[in-house]
C-alpha cells in the first residue's frame, strides 16, 4: 500500500513537471514535442487545458511574428525572408491546440463545476485563424503532400462544427464547402472511396461546388462498379441526383445510358422513361429518349410521334429534327419493301404514300441542314443523299455530292 500510495505521488509529480515544461516552453514546436514524447497522463484535465492553451500561445506568438514582417516588408518595401511554411504550421498546431484545450477546458473540476478559462478568448482569437487552414492545405497539396493537405482540410471541416467554433458557425459557409470539396478530391485521388463518400455530400450542397463535386460523386462510383452490388448502389445513387437536381439532364443521361447498356437492367428503361413523362410531361429531353428508345426497337411510327412531341416543346431541337429524318426515312423503305410485289414494284398509291413519308423526311433533313449548316452537332450530308437517291432528286444529290465526298 506504502508503495502503491508513493507510485502515485510520483506519477503526479511526474506530470505536473511535464505541464511545467509545457508552459515554460520558448515556442510551441518545443511544446508539442514535450506533450508528444512525455504525455499528460495523470494531469488533471484543467492543466491539460492550461497545457494546451500554451500551445495556442506560442503558436499565435509565431504567426504574429511572421505576420510583422510581412506587413513590415509591405510598407517599407523590404524584403525580410517571411516563413510561410512556419506561419500556416503554426496555424495548424494552433487550433489542433485550441480543440484539445476546449475540451479539457469543459470537463468539471474537483468540485464537479464546469467553468471554462479559455473557451471564450480562444474563440474570439482564433476565429479568423480558422481559414488558415484551408491555405495550408492548399500549400501542402502544391509540394504533392497529400497526406498533409488532406489532414489541414479535415482539421478545417473539424474545427467549424466543434463546440470551441460551432456558435459562430453559418449554414452554407463557402470555406467549409470548400475544405469538403478538397479533401474528397484528395482521397478521389488516394483512392479512398469511403473518404470521398464522407465529404462529397457538403460540396455538393453549396452552389459554387455543386457541379464539379457531383462530377467527382460519379467518377468515385464508376470506378467501384465491380460487382452487381457496386451497380445497385451506382443506379441508385444517380437516381437520387437526378431526384434532387431534376434539371440537370446528366443524371436523366446517365440512367438512360445504365440501363441501356446493362443487360440486367434492360427491362427497367421503359418503365423509367415512362415515369419520367408522367412526371416530367414537358420536358422535350425525355420525350426525346423515348423516341431513341423507340428508334433503336425499330418502331418507327412510335419513334416519330414522340420525336414530334419533343419539338412541340423545343422547335430548334437540332438532334430530334435529324432524328425525324432519319426514322422517317427508315420508314420509307420498310413500307417500300412492305408494299412492293414480287418484282419490286409498286402501285402509285402506294409510290405516293412512300413519296410522303420521303418528302417529310427530305423537310425535317434539310431543316436539321438550315440549323446546322457547318454539321457541329449532326452530319447531315449522307442521310440527306439517301433520301434525295430513294425520291429520284438529281438535283438534290448532286448538291450533296459535295458534302458526302
Amino acid at each position: 500500500m506504502m508503495f502503491a500510495v508513493a507510485a502515485f505521488f510520483a506519477t503526479s509529480a511526474f506530470a505536473q513537471d511535464v505541464v511545467k515544461e509545457v508552459t515554460s516552453c520558448k515556442n510551441y514546436k518545443q511544446a508539442v514535442e514535450v506533450i508528444a514524447t512525455k504525455g499528460l497522463d495523470g494531469v488533471s484535465a484543467q492543466d491539460k487545458a492550461k497545457a494546451y492553451n500554451k500551445v495556442v500561445d506560442l503558436a499565435m506568438k509565431k504567426m504574429s511574428d511572421e505576420d510583422f514582417i510581412r506587413q513590415t516588408n509591405t510598407i517599407t518595401g523590404a524584403n525580410e525572408p517571411f516563413d510561410t511554411i512556419g506561419f500556416y504550421d503554426a496555424s495548424v498546431e494552433a487550433i489542433k491546440a485550441a480543440l484539445l484545450c476546449d475540451e479539457f477546458d469543459n470537463q468539471p473540476n474537483e468540485k464537479g463545476k464546469v467553468k471554462p478559462k479559455f473557451h471564450k478568448k480562444n474563440n474570439e482569437r482564433l476565429l479568423s485563424i480558422l481559414p488558415n487552414l484551408i491555405n495550408a492545405g492548399g500549400i501542402a497539396y502544391g509540394s504533392k503532400d497529400n497526406k498533409t493537405a488532406l489532414s489541414c482540410f479535415e482539421l478545417y471541416l473539424k474545427a467549424a462544427k466543434a463546440p470551441l467554433f460551432v456558435e459562430k458557425f453559418v449554414e452554407g459557409n463557402e470555406n467549409y464547402a470548400m475544405a469538403a470539396y478538397y479533401a474528397a478530391f484528395i482521397s478521389y485521388g488516394d483512392k479512398n472511396f469511403a473518404n470521398v463518400d464522407k465529404y462529397i455530400g457538403i460540396a455538393m450542397d453549396h452552389p459554387k461546388f455543386q457541379k464539379d463535386a457531383v462530377e467527382l460523386k460519379i467518377y468515385s462510383l464508376k470506378e467501384q462498379l465491380k460487382t452487381p452490388e457496386d451497380s445497385a448502389r451506382f443506379i441508385s445513387e444517380i437516381k437520387d441526383l437526378h431526384q434532387k437536381y431534376p434539371q440537370d439532364q446528366r443524371y436523366f443521361s446517365m440512367i438512360v445510358e445504365f440501363y441501356g447498356s446493362n443487360e440486367a437492367y434492360k427491362n427497367e428503361l421503359n418503365s423509367f422513361i415512362a415515369s419520367e413523362i408522367a412526371a416530367r410531361p414537358n420536358d422535350a429531353m425525355v420525350w426525346a429518349v423515348k423516341g431513341e428508345c423507340e428508334m433503336n426497337l425499330m418502331k418507327w411510327d412510335d419513334a416519330v410521334e414522340s420525336y414530334k412531341k419533343s419539338l412541340s416543346i423545343k422547335s430548334d431541337f437540332i438532334p430530334v429534327i435529324y432524328n425525324l429524318g432519319v426514322c422517317l426515312n427508315s420508314k420509307a423503305t420498310s413500307l417500300k419493301e412492305k408494299l412492293s410485289d414480287s418484282m419490286g414494284r409498286l402501285t402509285p398509291e402506294n409510290e405516293a404514300a412512300i413519296m410522303k413519308v420521303l418528302t417529310e423526311a427530305r423537310d425535317y433533313m434539310l431543316k436539321a441542314k438550315d440549323l446546322d449548316p457547318d454539321r457541329t452537332s449532326v452530319n447531315w450530308a449522307y442521310p440527306l443523299y439517301q433520301i434525295f437517291y430513294a425520291m429520284g432528286d438529281e438535283a438534290g444529290m448532286k448538291e450533296m455530292e459535295k458534302y458526302v465526298k
